[in-house]
């Protein structure tokens, strides 16, 4: 993932059940203002940055 730059994420279920596979998703609410590839960017790609790592860090939602 690092040498890459792919990356993934997990979802949330809140609800139990069945979902067909033209079901749409809805973004119901964001924890943080740091998009993954933008964290997978400042950990592992770009060099040392202390703006970006601190930002990085103090990401609301990478803790949870």
């Amino acid at each position: 993932m690092q040498n890459s730059g792919r990356m993934g994420w997990l979802y949330r279920v809140i609800k139990t059940g069945m979902v067909s596979s033209d079901a749409p998703l809805t973004l119901l609410q964001r924890c943080g203002d740091i998009s993954v590839r933008e964290a997978s960017a400042i950990a592992f790609q770009s060099g040392y940055n202390k703006r970006d790592t601190l930002r990085l860090l103090n990401s609301a939602g990478l803790s949870m």
